[in-house]
């Protein structure tokens, strides 16, 4: 009889050994994948957020292509980038709003330069820049990125005043 009160205590001992030893690698093992789940990147770079360093860099990168001219071709080129760059609300835009002024650009003529002044960043970024034309003239220039099915693009650019208002020219 003590023999098997020992075995007894000896197997009850094992078992809850063995149930420890579960309870704890459960546990352990929950830890691990609740950290796991957890998504410590920061908020500018978690997927769909735009930051200030991206938008700027990816109007920069598209005015400074924009401007350059292509002999016999500027036209076809500048419509491949905005193809490029833009989603197609602003493919759209570029081909409707033909009002004797570029709407890329919000004049006649090209400007010399388009630099990024502010940047706003988020899920969709608001970027103001500032086109300098050769007389000395400038004009602020409204652009809005989007990260969607497309990629990362531009999607709207909108000119000072009312000239992205104007009817289409017939």
């Amino acid at each position: 009889m003590k023999n098997s009160l020992k075995a007894n205590k000896q197997l009850r001992t094992k078992l809850s050994i063995a149930v420890a030893v579960t309870v704890l690698g459960i546990l352990i093992g929950y830890g691990f994948g609740l950290n796991k789940g957890r998504n410590d990147t920061p908020k500018q770079n978690t997927p769909g957020y735009i930051t200030a360093e991206s938008a700027r860099n990816q109007v920069n990168n598209f005015y400074q292509q924009y401007l350059q001219s292509r002999e016999g071709d500027s036209d076809k080129w500048r419509n491949m980038l905005v193809s490029n760059y833009g989603d197609k609300n602003l493919v759209f835009y570029k081909t409707y709003y033909q009002h004797g002024f570029d709407p890329i650009v919000c004049s006649a003529t090209m400007p010399t330069s388009v630099t990024v002044t502010d940047v706003k960043p988020g899920a969709g970024a608001t970027v103001k820049a500032k086109a300098i034309y050769a007389d000395g003239s400038t004009a602020a220039i409204d652009v809005t990125l989007v990260i969607n099915a497309e990629g990362f693009r531009i999607d709207t650019i909108t000119c000072p005043g009312d000239k992205g208002n104007l009817p289409p020219k017939l």
